[in-house]
């Protein structure tokens, strides 16, 4: 299941300690798995029946910046045949960097670089080809010196 924070989680019924199974994390983006919880046993039950996972709030996050509420970015349309278009409040004449990645968080096609023009209404935004991506949905992450961003779109 993927989280607003863009990561997958999920449970295994072996592994672990005592091949209790687990709870594990994976990010799309950095390629990176993280064990989270292994089920022992004892102290942390052992072989987790299925259900619904449940989405916690962090109350720290590290090595992340934020972005703050005034960076807002849409896609549209979303869904997309052919063309994608950015649009932001900030980044106006910034260059970014904007990847496209699957739901396995492998690219979808190779980061490009890209300069979000402003409009008379004062929106900053930028067409892009998504023409030769085959149909599913797809995470696309634009990155600024300020930090970075993603947002979910369908291709059809």
């Amino acid at each position: 299941m993927q989280a607003s924070d863009g990561n997958l989680y999920g449970m295994t019924s072996g592994g672990g300690t005592n091949n209790g199974g687990g709870l594990f994390q994976f990010n799309p983006f950095t390629h990176t798995y993280s064990d989270l919880l292994a089920f022992g046993g004892a102290i942390n039950g052992f072989n987790p029946v299925f259900t619904n996972l449940i989405e916690l709030a962090a109350t720290t996050t590290t090595g992340v910046n934020a972005f703050s509420t005034n960076n807002y970015i849409s896609l549209s349309p979303n869904p997309a045949t052919n063309q994608l278009t950015i649009h932001t409040s900030s980044f106006h004449n910034e260059a970014v960097t904007v990847s496209i990645m699957n739901v396995l968080g492998q690219e979808a096609s190779p980061p490009f670089n890209l300069t979000l023009n402003p409009s008379p209404g004062g929106e900053g935004s930028a067409s892009i080809d998504v023409s030769k991506l085959h149909a599913g949905m797809y995470f696309l992450q634009i990155k600024t010196a300020s930090g970075s961003f993603t947002k979910k779109f369908v291709k059809e």
